[in-house]
């Protein structure tokens, strides 16, 4: 059963019918084990192509009981140049094992995620810091940049007064490296990778994941890889911060430094979700996201008027 005839077992509701597989996935069932095929691990998380958390969990949710089991394969990179995106790759999936007994990976791609578990396991890890205040974005999500930008200053403080956060700032950087933070020492690709906003409740971090009219599913693999740094920075311990990060006074990061956290929350800061997200595949997030501690993740829709520049809840 391939990519087209999965799609006929979904339920025949007028929110599905919208849904198309990634070309670019191989997806087949057979015995009731889902086997994903990528094509190319070493693109970015936010598209169809590499979202392979985002497609796994929201099929396992809406075919419960034709899938019992998760297979994933994909072709070994051979590109020096792409061997940041790979690590990253390599990572998500070493964490995605971690939450799920019903995820494995194919015999043939197992031996390369044992030795990069060895490779984490006994490198020191360190992750960037807020080095200047935030710029102004130069990419195409300018508007994107525009709602951020807000939430933080917003007179009516909504993402606040809704978590009751003592601290909310933005663009907290996740470049990790090996042993040193400096150019040729990158483990994974990403210079300008930023958490969209950030905030302290105590001792819960909350991390949101911005979008406006963007409901690509690859949301759900931006956020779990999030949650994956945060939890080894802020709770486990795993990933440190340089030396030099005590002098960063930017972004309120002096608040951040050093800080440890019972409690990590992840949200999804929409507008508009892709409909194969439902409440069903939040469920099946959050029990992955237990195995790995008190982390959570759950959905927010906002509203923007570009007129007013006014935001509200949905």
């Amino acid at each position: 059963m391939k990519n087209s005839e999965i799609l006929k077992l979904l339920p025949k509701n007028k929110e599905l019918k919208s849904v198309r597989l990634p070309s670019s996935i191989n997806f087949s069932i057979e015995n009731k084990c889902l086997t994903v095929v990528l094509e190319d691990a070493t693109g970015n998380m936010q598209e169809n192509k590499s979202a392979f958390e985002g497609w796994i969990i929201c099929l396992k949710s809406w075919l419960a009981v034709e899938i019992d089991n998760v297979e994933l394969s994909w072709p070994l990179s051979k590109d020096p140049i792409k061997v940041g995106h790979y690590n990253r790759f390599l990572y998500r999936v070493l964490q995605f094992q971690r939450m799920y007994s019903w995820f494995s990976v194919s015999k043939a791609n197992s031996v390369e995620i044992l030795n990069f578990s060895q490779l984490v396991q006994k490198t020191n890890l360190v992750i960037n810091y807020p080095s200047s205040d935030k710029q102004d974005s130069k990419s195409e999500n300018k508007i994107e940049d525009k709602i951020e930008n807000l939430f933080v200053n917003d007179p009516q403080k909504l993402l606040q007064t809704k978590f009751n956060l003592k601290i909310l700032n933005q663009q907290l950087p996740v470049g990790v490296f090996k042993n040193e933070k400096n150019s040729g020492s990158r483990l994974f690709t990403g210079q300008k990778s930023a958490i969209d906003l950030w905030g302290i409740n105590d001792d819960e971090l909350s991390i949101f994941e911005l979008k406006f009219e963007n409901s690509r599913i690859g949301i759900i693999s931006e956020l779990l890889f999030y949650l994956y740094l945060m939890n080894a920075v802020f709770i486990t311990g795993k990933i440190h911060y340089p030396e030099d990060a005590k002098n960063a006074e930017s972004r309120d990061f002096k608040k951040l430094y050093k800080k440890k956290f019972q409690k990590l929350r992840g949200v999804f800061l929409v507008d508009e979700l892709h409909p194969f997200i439902g409440d069903e595949a939040i469920t099946i997030i959050n029990d992955g996201l237990k195995k790995l501690g008190n982390i959570s993740v759950q959905k927010l829709f906002y509203t923007y008027e570009h007129n007013s520049n006014i935001l509200e809840w949905k």
